[in-house]
């Protein structure tokens, strides 16, 4: 698998050279040009495009208490055929504009999440709590025995604290000018 990898690496940019060329003599060199420069403002315009929805569509998906999985790799997607259309070369622009058409962009995140993430993944959320304790102030931990905080407050810190700057002696607080060594 990796042999064919770096193969096709190596391959990708001598068949774009061959192709420009062919078809530069074809065409004409001019009209070659203008469909590079064509195509990549088509793949500058799907970044943009894709740069100011791809957030909006992952937050309406939590909003709607969905995982964003869909809407990211499908951002991701889209993005990935607006960079093969800013590259210059014919095989990368078929590629990218493929990848900007809806029904094939499903395809290849279908076949992405089937072949390429090997691994279950499954999301649970549940509600952390801090355990108390001198000794396990630090350790968080799932504790459903005792009471969450109220929402919006987050979890519950314990610790001692004094103001810095008070002229105040305060015997009663370690650390307050009452509390000198001798």
């Amino acid at each position: 698998m990796r042999f064919a990898l770096i193969l096709l690496m190596l391959a990708a940019p001598l068949l774009e050279i061959a192709l420009l060329i062919k078809i530069g003599q074809t065409i004409g060199v001019w009209w070659t040009l203008a469909i590079i420069v064509g195509t990549g403002l088509v793949g500058l315009a799907a970044l943009t495009e894709n740069g100011l929805s791809a957030p909006l569509k992952m937050q309406d998906a939590l909003r709607r208490g969905e995982t964003p999985v869909v809407s990211l790799l499908d951002g991701a997607l889209m993005a990935l055929g607006g960079f093969f259309l800013l590259l210059p070369g014919f095989i990368g622009d078929t590629a990218g504009l493929l990848l900007l058409v809806p029904p094939v962009r499903a395809f290849v995140a279908r076949w992405a999440l089937r072949h390429l993430f090997l691994a279950d993944v499954s999301i649970e959320v549940q509600s952390t709590t801090w355990r108390g304790g001198a000794d396990d102030r630090a350790a968080p931990s799932p504790d459903r025995s005792r009471k969450t905080p109220a929402s919006g407050t987050g979890p519950l810190i314990e610790g001692e604290y004094r103001r810095l700057g008070e002229d105040a002696a305060n015997p009663d607080v370690p650390g307050s000018d009452g509390d000198k060594p001798r």
